[in-house]
């Protein structure tokens, strides 16, 4: 019996690479420079090791379109600036859009704006939703910005003093999270205040380093975060059925679901809130309260004049909570990085 089953393992595993061969001989896209068309295993665990860096290096070697192998298929990396203004700005129609990969991604950030496929759907709520970042509502934030921002220097500073080592991508990540908590949500995920605790309270460099490393969030919102921020995605988790079933993907999942959770209660609680002040606000026209963009957002109204529903606002907050802050802390850190 054990015979059988390792021949019919080795079975499919020759039927699998006769077909990437097959497939790969007669791909448009082979003349792409890469990696070897049979490196899937390889390729696939270099990109699930964020140590290996193996997108920064595939466009030095390769240039600004490249090509590499997954388990799941072939992959083309576009690293050009012009070429991606192209197909994310300029052709997007051209471009599709695999749904497998967008259903997945959906599960974590919501049925939000970066994964709606829809163009149409897609080009209305963007319509919708433009609305609350004009530059009027933006300016307001600003001061939180500079306070985050000076927030965060102070504690590179402190980390210089003492002769510990900066975990950049780390504390750039806790210090945006901490401003979209509060100029999206109106709350205070303390995360650079837990990191900035976590120093004070370490006297040796390599335990305060790791300390620091592991604090970043305040609350059960902000740690489910950090747990889909660190606990990477293996190769292992694409297997089907089994995957589901590994170590770190029930910890995203338990993740993602405290988060749909935590966010669910956030905006209900706040639409509760605009309803008292709307009745406020009726007794007083001189009210200037400050808003945040989910104030906004829960007050916005489509082309048939209605309110977004409760789902679609609890989508596009998860959207611009875990989408927004980690795209902003990545590029930040490159900005300090490159030269």
């Amino acid at each position: 019996m054990a015979l059988l089953g390792v021949i019919t393992l080795l079975s499919l595993l020759v039927v699998y690479v006769s077909l990437r061969v097959f497939r790969y001989m007669r791909s448009p896209t082979r003349d792409i420079p890469g990696t070897h068309p049979l490196s899937f295993i390889t390729d696939t665990s270099k990109v699930f090791n964020p140590e290996m860096n193996f997108h920064l290096e595939l466009a030095k070697k390769y240039g600004g379109v490249s090509r590499y192998s997954t388990i799941l298929g072939e992959r083309i990396l576009v690293s050009d600036p012009s070429l991606v203004k192209q197909v994310l700005q300029m052709e997007p129609h051209i471009y599709g859009k695999r749904l497998f990969i967008y259903r997945i991604l959906a599960s974590v950030i919501g049925d939000g704006l970066v994964t709606i496929v829809d163009p149409e759907v897609h080009k209305s709520l963007r319509g919708v939703i433009g609305q609350a970042f004009t530059y009027s509502n933006l300016k307001l934030y600003f001061p939180i910005f500079n306070h985050m921002g000076v927030e965060l220097v102070n504690l590179w500073k402190k980390s210089a003093l003492d002769g510990i080592p900066v975990d950049v991508l780390g504390d750039v990540n806790a210090c945006t999270l901490d401003i979209i908590g509060r100029t999206a949500f109106g709350e205070n995920f303390a995360s650079l205040a837990r990191l900035s605790s976590s120093s004070n309270n370490d006297n040796n460099g390599e335990q305060q380093s790791s300390h620091r490393a592991a604090a970043g969030g305040g609350g059960i919102l902000s740690d489910a975060i950090q747990t889909l921020i660190h606990e990477s995605a293996s190769p292992i988790d694409l297997l089907p059925f089994i995957g589901a079933y590994s170590p770190t993907a029930i910890k995203r999942r338990k993740a993602t679901n405290i988060i749909s959770q935590e966010m669910k209660r956030i905006v209900i609680e706040k639409k509760d809130k605009i309803g008292v002040m709307r009745v406020e606000e009726e007794e007083d026209d001189d009210d200037v309260r400050e808003k945040d963009l989910l104030d906004i957002l829960i007050q916005l109204r489509d082309e048939n004049d209605e309110e977004l529903s409760l789902e679609s606002i609890i989508n596009q907050s998860k959207t611009f909570l875990l989408a927004g802050h980690e795209t902003t802390s990545v590029a930040i850190s490159w900005s300090l990085y490159l030269p």
